[in-house]
């Protein structure tokens, strides 16, 4: 199980989709690879910021190439909550977090599994930056800076044409 999915490469196609028929070409009937569809299901931006103010909603991209990126440490809700330890992140009352602040955009749960571009990403590899020294030395568990440094190599590839989803595996054992 993977857990940020990258897509690189990014290229609007001048057609608007169906979201149930995306995958089909429309003119030879064929299934499509390399295909991306951007939806405003993937975020609600009324009451949060866009998080990949970059491309257009409700579009269809085509993408070069994409990286899938498990973590090592646990799970998505064990390395949230890791992180949050990490930067002093409230996960009970996030009232008492300051927007922007540092992993902001991954920890806040309002921003759910909303895609992530370009905009974004450079910000995210700065807090990634500013808190690798403290990451190194965090916790006993030596996969811990492991999943930090992969993630950040997650959002690297997004910086200048890419687009990250979080992929929540909902399957009950």
């Amino acid at each position: 199980m993977y857990v940020y999915r990258v897509s690189r490469g990014l290229k609007l196609l001048e057609e608007k989709p169906d979201p149930f028929t995306y995958e089909v070409d429309p003119v030879t009937a064929k299934d499509r690879t390399n295909v991306e569809l951007v939806t405003r299901l993937d975020s609600d931006f009324g009451t949060r910021p866009n998080l990949r103010p970059e491309y257009l909603c409700d579009a269809l991209y085509t993408y070069e190439q994409r990286f899938e990126y498990k973590l090592f440490f646990g799970d998505f809700l064990e390395w949230d909550a890791a992180l949050a330890r990490l930067v002093g992140y409230d996960q009970e009352n996030e009232d008492n977090n300051a927007p922007g602040g540092p992993f902001y955009e991954i920890l806040h749960r309002s921003f759910g599994c909303s895609p992530i571009g370009p905009a974004v990403a450079k910000k995210l590899i700065a807090d990634f930056d500013a808190w690798e020294d403290r990451a190194r030395k965090f916790e006993d568990e030596p996969l811990f800076y492991l999943t930090f440094w992969w993630a950040r190599c997650a959002f690297g590839h997004v910086l200048h044409d890419g687009l990250l989803h979080r992929h929540v595996d909902w399957q009950v054992p």
